[in-house]
């Protein structure tokens, strides 16, 4: 049984009945407070610890029976570790409590961060004043769209400190910090906010993404991308051996399953009627494939009407037909925000594998990337 399950108040297994003895729980799912960064902002180091603990708390929950002696607790922590090559395996109640900070997170591995900046001595050895002139002077200097480098800091703040000191006694003059001090601070601002103050919203939004806590489904057909992509191949007529173009195809895939709904090809651009005939397709049954392709050995049993559609901000998809539609299926979309691929991480995926497996393998690709040679003659070359 999943770990999120038993968060939907089903029966409770015996690991899950232990945690809740040894970790009696202070707030709710709802009510746990995680961390404001996306993971991606984290240090190098943060970011292994954090996939080692949840390494272990993996191999916990892969076991059928969950219900272990200290000594059975300690074997699987030794294999795990040998496994993963750790030096420094946790206790059985570290990994208890690793595995229950992530059933109130819902699954967020920024909690399984280590808290190395709550480490080491507390509070500022530069002094008040000092402190207050490089908060100042990085703001000004480093922090721009001009991106100057550390060592534009270290000098301005040379200036700044030499001039107060021409003014001021012998026992209260003010002492240069380090370059390196200036550096280690610099190296401790928020990744995302130097992002954002260096390269600009856009640029900070994009590198620091936080795709790594995607919604996690319950059921099928609970959320499904669709989106659409030109194929990167030419097709000709059979009969005139005219070059028709590139297809477009509209793809649906189901998130719990990542399996594809269904799709639709067709010659003319991104449309509400190829949204319409890809819904379709993904809500009629597939047993027909068998049927009318015999050489094809596997069913596609998917099919169904999906609760949660996630779509671009193409204008398609703002049709009121489709609002109409939607409404009497009984299912609903929602938006992602603009420019924003990785709100539909499957769906981007599953089309570019559909490039790179198939599309770029037959005769006719003119590939994605310009750098890449294309054939000598893309639509004399297909055989489509």
């Amino acid at each position: 049984m999943s770990i999120f399950n038993n968060l939907q108040g089903g029966p409770k297994g015996p690991l899950e009945a232990a945690i809740q003895t040894a970790f009696p729980a202070r707030n709710d799912a709802k009510g746990m407070t995680l961390p404001d960064r996306p993971f991606e902002t984290y240090s190098s180091i943060a970011q292994e610890q954090a996939l080692l603990r949840r390494a272990y708390v993996d191999a916990l929950e892969a076991q059928p029976n969950r219900s272990y002696t200290t000594s059975k607790l300690k074997a699987l922590i030794q294999k795990v570790a040998i496994r993963l090559g750790d030096e420094h395996p946790p206790s059985g109640t570290t990994l208890y409590r690793w595995h229950k900070l992530l059933i109130s997170a819902k699954g967020d591995i920024r909690v399984l961060i280590p808290r190395f900046h709550h480490r080491g001595g507390r509070g500022q050895r530069l002094g008040d004043e000092r402190l207050e002139l490089l908060e100042t002077t990085v703001r000004k200097v480093y922090l721009t769209l001009q991106r100057r480098p550390i060592v534009a800091v270290y000098e301005a703040l040379l200036i700044q400190i030499s001039e107060l000191n021409s003014t001021r006694a012998l026992d209260q003059q003010l002492k240069l910090p380090a370059y390196e001090t200036i550096r280690r601070y610099i190296r401790a601002l928020p990744k995302y906010d130097v992002a954002l103050a260096r390269y600009g919203r856009e640029y900070a939004r994009k590198k620091y993404r936080n795709s790594s806590v995607t919604p996690a489904t319950m059921y099928l057909l609970e959320r499904v991308e669709v989106d659409h992509t030109p194929l990167n191949l030419f097709v000709i007529d059979e009969e005139t051996l005219l070059v028709l173009g590139r297809p477009y195809v509209t793809w649906m895939i189901d998130c719990h399953t990542r399996m594809i709904l269904g799709f639709y090809l067709s010659f003319s651009p991104p449309s509400i009627e190829a949204v319409f005939r890809c819904l379709k397709h993904a809500i009629s049954d597939k047993a027909y494939v068998r049927e009318q392709y015999p050489d094809i050995q596997h069913d596609w049993p998917c099919y169904g009407v999906p609760v949660l559609i996630l779509v671009d901000n193409g204008l398609e998809f703002h049709s009121h037909d489709l609002r109409r539609a939607t409404f009497e299926l009984g299912t609903h979309y929602q938006f992602c925000p603009p420019r924003t691929p990785w709100f539909k991480p499957m769906v981007e995926r599953s089309l570019r594998t559909l490039a790179e497996q198939f599309a770029h393998l037959l005769p006719g690709t003119s590939f994605a990337n310009w750098s890449v040679p294309a054939p000598v003659d893309s639509g004399l070359s297909t055989k489509l």
